[in-house]
């Protein structure tokens, strides 16, 4: 076609040729006078292209950076060993708590439309009251705790609350409204869980729940329960903050139908008012509260949490 000086191409398409490095004699024109337009330009360099990426697919021709290639399903590879390991266990029978418990969960958990609200309390008040009673409770020989405040506030709360105190006669649609408040404490045993019944709680001094709540605790451990000292109870309360938990969903103890669940108090910084500048340190107890939601509705669980926290911000009330 000639040298690269006197082959005929328009100025746009010399310069576009220039800039991707393509000699003009290469290139076939089709403009007139055997003139090198710019679609000749691109058609070389879109033909060079093609011809580069068959390379790649076919493996042929030199190409550069090219990744080394990888074999698949290799007929000749060794298989990866199959270990087939059966498991070993050593077998148990169950003792009578878990037997019991085993029951009682399952007929809980198939039975009550369970829900459970959560609220984090104010306690700090309680906390100081307990304090101020320490004395008082070592000169009876008492251990008081602030689980006898909770049962007590509970009582109260109950006597307010009676369809929290309910149980359900599904044999003749009925719902029992319990005019006794009997509060089972959860005690966590080397067997198994075991739930003895404070009776009449709503009847006794916050000393004597605490005295109560000691002695059926140590029998519990000591497996000395009577049956009538586990049995009647009308309401739960579960302790997990013992183990270092804030909130769970407790299961109910049917025949009843609530159950709260106490967590680990902790020490946090409060703004009181919405004007505060700045914190307050305040003693924060969580709360979990389930309940069969086919006769306590889920407004009434919150209005119990909130006289349970009543009384706790206000523990003069609960010797009254």
């Amino acid at each position: 076609m000639g040298t690269k000086s006197n082959v005929r191409a328009t100025p746009l398409a010399r310069k576009i040729a220039a800039a991707m490095g393509i000699d003009l004699a290469t290139i076939t024109p089709t403009g007139p006078n055997q003139r090198i337009l710019v679609k000749d330009v691109e058609a070389l360099a879109n033909h060079d292209k093609t011809t580069q990426d068959n390379n790649l697919v076919s493996g042929s021709g030199q190409t550069h950076n090219q990744s080394p290639s990888l074999t698949i399903n290799n007929p000749n590879a060794p298989s990866a060993k199959v270990v087939s390991t059966k498991l070993t266990f050593e077998a148990k029978p169950m003792s009578g708590i878990r037997k019991a418990t085993m029951k009682a969960m399952t007929y809980s958990h198939q039975t009550n439309a369970a829900f459970t609200g959560m609220k984090k309390m104010d306690i700090t008040p309680t906390v100081t009251m307990k304090k101020s009673l320490m004395v008082e409770a070592q000169k009876q020989g008492t251990k008081l705790t602030y689980l006898a405040f909770l049962v007590k506030a509970a009582a109260k709360a109950l006597q307010e609350m009676p369809n929290v105190n309910a149980q359900i006669d599904e044999a003749n649609k009925a719902i029992h409204y319990v005019k006794n408040i009997n509060i089972g404490i959860a005690v966590d045993t080397p067997d198994g869980l075991m739930v003895p019944v404070i009776k009449d709680a709503d009847q006794l001094s916050i000393f004597a729940i605490a005295q109560a709540i000691s002695s059926l605790a140590n029998k519990a451990k000591e497996k000395k329960l009577a049956l009538s000292e586990m049995s009647e109870g009308t309401f739960t309360i579960t302790n997990f903050g013992a183990v270092g938990l804030d909130f769970a969903t407790p299961l109910i103890n049917s025949p009843e139908s609530a159950i709260l669940g106490v967590g680990t108090m902790h020490r946090e910084p409060i703004y009181l008012n919405p004007d505060d500048l700045s914190p307050t340190p305040r003693y924060m107890m969580p709360f979990s509260l389930t309940a069969d939601h086919r006769i306590i509705d889920g407004a009434d669980a919150g209005r119990f949490l909130l006289k349970m926290e009543t009384f706790l911000q206000n523990p003069i009330t609960l010797f009254i």
